[in-house]
């Protein structure tokens, strides 16, 4: 079992009967943003002065990318956001167009895994109705065949398109930067393959990690985790389905 270098045990409680949220033992709440939240482990790096370099891959409409530039400051950060879905990508295009037109949000349409070319992608939408509280859930979804989302979440429709697919290694190859410093991944049970097309530029180019992991839900159909790829990383830290991992080489 993996320990924490604080020595608390990384042990995820079990999980709330509606699927939506897992607990993790006696560990510290860090809401939503995890450069503020987990700052005993990232504000002596972020205390540089410096231009940092983000990525935040599955990023939706872009409102944790904003978040993060504004809290690193809009002078000293920019991000590269990437989305699969073209729905939501027109999202993050309406929501970010002076940010997008300054250069400091950059959206990277297409899905990120390890596969160069295309893929097909299961867009989730809700049929009419909505669910049993009266959400109407926003547009996702994965490349991942949703099995057991279908079975749970029964209000959500899936339609199989073909989009842009990427290793994040080509992408970054292509770069004019050598280091990342910060990555947040919410791939939606696509970690294995993310990975998998992503160990050179995880493993030698970034800082830290803040990943969501879902194999412990059964939505997804042969999740993986993928992490005995990251050779070079040290995992600090849980909440709920994310992970913080950091680079011990950089």
């Amino acid at each position: 079992m993996r320990v924490n270098k604080d020595g608390t045990m990384d042990i995820f409680a079990a999980r709330r009967a509606d699927g939506e949220k897992m607990g993790v033992e006696e560990k510290p709440s860090y809401e939503q943003n995890p450069l503020l939240k987990t700052n005993r482990f990232t504000k002596e790096w972020f205390a540089q002065d410096k231009q940092f370099t983000l990525l935040d891959v599955g990023c939706y409409d872009g409102h944790d990318s904003a978040e993060y530039i504004h809290d690193l400051g809009l002078d000293r950060s920019r991000i590269f956001s990437f989305e699969a879905d073209p729905r939501v990508a027109e999202y993050y295009r309406e929501g970010h167009a002076k940010l997008i037109e300054e250069g400091k949000m950059n959206l990277v349409e297409g899905a990120v895994s390890n596969v160069d070319g295309e893929l097909t992608w299961y867009a989730s939408d809700v049929v009419a109705g909505a669910d049993a509280h009266g959400n109407r859930a926003a547009p996702s979804g994965t490349h991942k065949y949703p099995r057991g989302h279908m079975a749970n979440h029964k209000h959500i429709a899936f339609t199989e398109i073909k989009v842009k697919s990427m290793k994040l290694d080509t992408w970054f190859e292509q770069q004019d930067f050598d280091l990342i410093d910060f990555m947040h991944v919410d791939v939606n049970g696509g970690e294995q393959e993310f990975i998998e097309g992503a160990c050179d530029t995880l493993n030698n180019h970034t800082k830290f990690l803040w990943m969501e992991f879902m194999t412990k839900t059964g939505h997804w159909d042969k999740a993986e985790p993928g992490v005995e790829m990251l050779t070079n990383f040290d995992h600090y830290d849980s909440v709920g389905f994310n992970q913080l991992w950091v680079n011990r080489t950089l």
